[in-house]
């Protein structure tokens, strides 16, 4: 248990490079909210913008405007936490997550227990879009200060209520 809690909360840092749509995006940001993001990343359909805690509430008032500019993609404004366990708790609502749990073998599987909200298939199918353009983040832009190169798993277990 000891090892699992010392790995959820070890220090992340999240490594990005800008491409010229990033920084455009960087740009539109800062002119819509004030706010500097710590980061940005887009994968898919999906921009991810990190901001300070303190930054963070404020920057939630503009995502109504900053999604009709960015109509075609799912805007998301992430506090930029330090450890593991604060990104992951950023990354998934908090009406969802009902728990979080690690496994530690070969591969670190982290698992996301959500309460069974889903009302529809394209509900189903967003949060399984969702989880792997998680885990491409993790995969690509995510570095483990305590243990680097490791890699993990996110998936996520469906809870009933």
């Amino acid at each position: 248990m000891d090892d699992q809690n010392n790995f959820l909360h070890q220090k992340v840092n999240v490594k990005k490079h800008f491409s010229n749509r990033e920084l455009l995006l960087y740009d539109h940001f800062y002119e819509t909210t004030k706010i500097y993001p710590k980061n940005l990343i887009v994968l898919q359909n999906f921009v991810f913008f990190f901001v300070d805690g303190e930054n963070y509430f404020e920057a939630k008032r503009f995502l109504h405007i900053l999604q009709k500019f960015m109509v075609n993609n799912v805007i998301l404004i992430i506090r930029n936490e330090e450890t593991l366990i604060k990104m992951l708790y950023n990354l998934f609502p908090d009406s969802y997550v009902h728990d979080i749990s690690l496994r530690l073998s070969k591969k670190i599987v982290v698992s996301i227990h959500i309460l069974s909200l889903f009302q529809t298939k394209a509900s189903i199918r967003y949060w399984n879009l969702y989880f792997k353009v998680v885990n491409q983040l993790f995969e690509d832009f995510v570095e483990f200060e305590a243990h680097p190169g490791v890699s993990i798993i996110i998936n996520y277990k469906i809870v009933d209520v």
